[in-house]
């Protein structure tokens, strides 16, 4: 064993399990080679689940055995190849073929079963020199793994600690050039920059923070990767406006978070509604809109964009 393996623990679990596995699995083969077994190792739960019960659909065996249905069907044709399966065309449906071990597979299946007693026998040996229950101790593994893949657990911990490090901060001056250009790059993305977005942008201390709106950004280890704004149409009505995240931090729930932070400054705010203007291509925005209880409305027609939108509006 690499001694960089031992070295790296639980970093380096998939890729010890994988040279163990690799390992057993080449002494077999060498083991079946010089018995003059035509025989590789990687046929072995399909060959041994055909002997147990046949025939079978492809779909059915890939199942009981637990690997996917295009490894079943390359182990499938392996062992047509060789002879040691049969297949035939269903009753009902000729397109779907049912496999059984071939009368040469029946042969070969009563000289191998001695070997793989012995091969159970030697696994046995050096398990037994473990001072644990090596076997449900994999079962548990295993178990853990099936309620919640090791997809799902290091996802969850990226994210928890992605969020850690998110702050919510208000505009400042410094600030400024942030708000454009998290706009103008996902405008220039889905549209064209209009005349009224040039004026928001350009002018934010006039057009949204001295009407009584907001601007909020998101930061991530003191990088601005998001922000939203909120503009004041009336002392009961806002609008959630100029909502951009830096695409390489999308998905992470930064929209939401900034979001969230925006609908509680307009209920601090003594605002009765918030609406916005989205449009029907940016699916994942109008979805996280709807998610936090926005509504489309049909009532409210100022849309002064020329790409035209939905409008959607949220009772505090």
């Amino acid at each position: 064993m690499p001694s960089i393996i031992r070295y790296l623990g639980e970093l380096a679990l998939a890729s010890r399990l994988k040279m163990l596995s690799e390992s057993l699995m080449m002494d077999v083969g060498r083991i079946y080679k010089e018995h003059n077994f035509n025989f590789e190792p990687r046929w072995f739960l399909t060959f041994y689940q055909l002997s147990k019960k046949s025939p079978m659909a492809i779909t059915e065996l890939a199942e009981a055995i637990g690997i996917t249905h295009p490894a079943v069907n390359q182990i499938t044709t392996e062992l047509f190849n060789e002879g040691l399966i049969e297949t035939k065309a269903g009753t009902e449906d000729k397109r779907k073929r049912f496999i059984s071990l071939s009368d040469k597979g029946k042969l070969l299946l009563v000289k191998l079963i001695p070997v793989w007693d012995i091969i159970e026998l030697a696994n046995k040996e050096v398990i037994d020199k473990t001072s644990l229950d090596f076997l449900k101790s994999i079962e548990r593994i295993e178990n853990a793994l099936a309620e919640k893949s090791m997809y799902i657990r290091i996802n969850e911990m990226l994210n928890k600690q992605f969020e850690e490090n998110i702050s919510i901060i208000d505009f400042n001056s410094a600030l400024k050039e942030h708000f454009q250009k998290l706009n103008y790059r996902w405008l220039s993305k889905y549209f064209t920059i209009e005349e009224l977005d040039d004026e928001i942008l350009c002018n934010p201390e006039e057009k949204i923070i001295k009407n009584g709106g907001h601007i909020l950004f998101a930061s991530f280890k003191k990088e601005i990767i998001g922000t939203c704004a909120l503009i004041k149409h009336s002392p009961a009505l806002y609008e959630l406006s100029k909502m951009a995240v830096n695409e390489e931090f999308q998905g992470k729930q930064v929209g939401k978070r900034l979001a969230i932070a925006i609908i509680e400054k307009a209920k601090l705010l003594g605002a009765e509604e918030i609406f916005l203007i989205t449009h029907e291509k940016l699916t994942k925005a109008t979805n996280l809109y709807k998610g936090l209880g926005f509504q489309k409305i049909n009532d409210f027609k100022d849309i002064k964009y020329d790409r035209g939108g939905i409008t959607m509006k949220l009772n505090l």
